[in-house]
């Protein structure tokens, strides 16, 4: 039986008997069928599935079908661990009970514990103070029973603690750790290698490509769920993100002259040699301060640096002085384990130095960098321009590739997605979602209110009309802001008491997704993460107002850089790069409302650029063709009253 007939098979008369609530989506077998031709021919495809397609399932089907007809392993990377989490739970499961496979969802080494290192630095007394004693007491208890994989940890692990407990790839004894057998990576390992279809997410995918394509199994046919987020993960890979915490930190391992504790007052060194490291560590961190002083006192936060910074510090060479002499003790030393523990940390401090001197030389002239503070801490950054060149170099070494998502096309065309990631040979399909937009949902342009370059009126005129279309929904409202700033602002304006408000910032995200979902009067003020990746179905979610186009701010330094880029090849930047990544961003946030045939709502605009300015047509365009739009409160009204 040709594959076209079987996934038919599949969709029409099998999936019914296992999925609860099977609902017949043309648009999904369409999907299966591009995505098994793709497959069939090798050749590449990006293809855009609106909202409602069924995408993990049309993609899934015919890619197990292939990886088991040519008995080749295949992989699906994805942008967030929380798609790996659901489709290990939800979709593979229903796939499993139509084709029988073996999967395995792989995750980097980090997210894994390491027994050896918390057995190790629990006899080295690192772990303070008593509430870090007593959560890696909870973690071990918990791991005892599980995969060790820290992402399953009910609770949010301290990112302290968590340095001292997971897998470190450079200080791994493999085979010839005691723990070896029953070591949670080695285990999954294992699980990867018998797998006929690999979950990942696409940083690990850039880690594979980045240690010559070594650290999975070997796939050469892979799905980007998600497709639309690669390039924010490459640059995320490929760019600088250092903070003097984790810095110190990374000395503490070492030696904490606080606490007295670490590797260092554990190795079978002479007292002199001891006390020599002991005083260069101190050096070390006095200088790491003094960097740190140095940098927030000449350079501006998220701006962009254009010059090497004259800096006094001696951090480099007593660095390097302090990596010297570890090297040399690490040559001398005979236990194994404390062998590969220093050997450890002298690469991740070299790894951190080498990052230092890049940010402190502006090494690449392709990055820009930056630094930026959040919450009392000092990050040090850095961002590829392009990705376009590494991204093609990399794909090329697969036999075919497919990106998919809700969001691929600005005005029905590839064109900005296929530039940002520098693909050249693909197929290319859209198909709209399922839902009857024209019945489901109301778009609603509020034209009252000022321009949003007018800002303290601006602020004033959102927080009145989100009183009233709160008012009008009875709660069940996600707000999204650009910025947190704005929310804040609104925020503190916007009328309390009638319905709970949550606002992000104020727990963490995933609590905050849930209280909104469970109370299904409730009011979520949000900005950047949630404009894309929730899925709140139901009456939770009944009215989603976008407070402002999702332009990027054009001083923020990878923008910047960006535009300056552009400019200097000829090319247009507000048309050709900063508008076509609005547009795609204000589809991701559309996208949050209608999640199934049942949903109903209204998206409420407050900008009026979207119908005053020349490119609002483009905005407009990208949403679905049978939407009902209005100018005016009424119909808003209207529509609920309906309800």
């Amino acid at each position: 039986m040709e594959n076209n007939e079987v996934l038919i098979s599949f969709l029409q008369e099998k999936l019914p008997r296992v999925l609860p609530f099977y609902e017949e989506r043309p648009e999904q077998k369409e999907m299966a069928l591009w995505v098994a031709n793709s497959l069939k021919n090798s050749k590449n495809l990006l293809l855009e599935a609106g909202t409602g397609v069924g995408k993990s399932l049309a993609y899934l089907l015919p890619l197990v079908w292939h990886s088991q007809k040519e008995n080749k392993r295949v992989a699906v990377s994805t942008y967030t661990k929380i798609l790996q989490e659901q489709l290990r739970k939800k979709d593979i499961p229903i796939v499993q009970k139509l084709i029988p496979f073996r999967y395995a969802t792989a995750y980097g080494s980090d997210n894994y514990l390491c027994r050896r290192r918390m057995e190790r630095n629990l006899r080295l007394g690192l772990f303070e103070p008593e509430e870090e004693k007593e959560f890696r007491e909870k973690v071990s208890f918990w791991a005892r029973e599980k995969n060790g994989l820290v992402v399953d940890f009910p609770e949010n692990i301290p990112s302290g603690l968590l340095a001292k407990i997971v897998r470190d790839g450079e200080s791994c004894l493999g085979k010839r750790c005691p723990f070896y057998d029953g070591c949670y990576y080695f285990r999954a390992k294992r699980e990867w290698e018998e797998a006929e279809v690999l979950i990942i997410n696409h940083f690990l995918f850039f880690a594979h490509c980045a240690t010559d394509y070594q650290l999975l199994p070997k796939f050469d046919t892979i799905i980007f769920d998600e497709g639309h987020r690669l390039e924010d993960a490459a640059v995320s890979y490929f760019g600088i993100d250092l903070s003097h915490t984790s810095f110190q930190r990374s000395l503490a391992l070492l030696y904490n002259p606080k606490t007295k504790k670490g590797l260092l007052p554990n190795l079978p060194i002479s007292f002199s040699r001891r006390e020599e490291l002991k005083k260069k560590v101190l050096e070390v961190e006095d200088s790491l301060d003094d960097l740190f002083l140095e940098i927030n006192e000449q350079i501006e936060p998220r701006k962009r640096i254009l010059r090497p910074p004259s800096l006094r510090t001696k951090f480099l060479s007593e660095l390097e002085s302090l990596n010297a002499t570890l090297l040399e003790v690490w040559r001398e030393l005979e236990d194994e384990e404390l062998k590969m523990e220093l050997w450890g940390m002298i690469k991740g401090l070299k790894k951190k130095e080498k990052e230092i001197r890049e940010f402190i030389n502006l090494s690449d002239s392709g990055s820009v960098y930056w630094v930026e503070k959040e919450e009392g801490r000092t990050y040090l950054k850095s961002a590829p321009l392009s990705v376009a060149g590494m991204i093609k170099e990399m794909l090329s070494n697969f036999k075919v590739f497919i990106l998919t998502s809700a969001t691929l096309t600005v005005a029905k065309d590839f064109k900005f997605i296929t530039n940002r990631l520098g693909i050249d040979e693909a197929d290319r399909k859209i198909l709209p979602s399922p839902f009857d937009y024209s019945r489901q949902s109301l778009l609603f342009i509020d034209e009252r209110l000022p321009f949003p370059s007018e800002e303290e009126e601006f602020v004033k005129g959102c927080a009145l009309v989100i009183d009233e279309l709160i008012k009008v929904a009875r709660g069940r409202t996600l707000i999204l802001f650009t910025s947190f700033k704005m929310m804040e602002e609104v925020f503190a304006r916007c009328e309390k008491g009638r319905f709970p408000f949550l606002k992000q910032g104020d727990k963490p995200p995933y609590e905050l997704l849930r209280n909104f979902q469970e109370d299904t009067s409730s009011c979520l003020f949000a900005t950047t993460s949630f404009w894309q990746g929730i899925d709140v179905p139901g009456e939770a979610l009944s009215s989603l107002i976008i407070t402002r186009l999702p332009f990027d701010v054009p001083d923020e330094p990878r923008i910047e850089g960006i535009v300056e880029d552009l400019r200097e090849k000829g090319i247009e930047p507000f048309w050709n790069f900063q508008l076509p990544q609005a547009v795609l961003r204000f589809r991701q946030g559309f996208g949050r409302l209608i999640r199934n045939k049942n949903d109903r709502g209204v998206v409420s605009v407050l900008d009026k650029r979207i119908i005053r300015r020349n490119y609002g047509n483009l905005f407009l365009g990208s949403l679905p063709e049978n939407l009902p739009i209005t100018l005016h409160m009424a119909p808003v009204v209207g529509f609920f009253q309906e309800r």
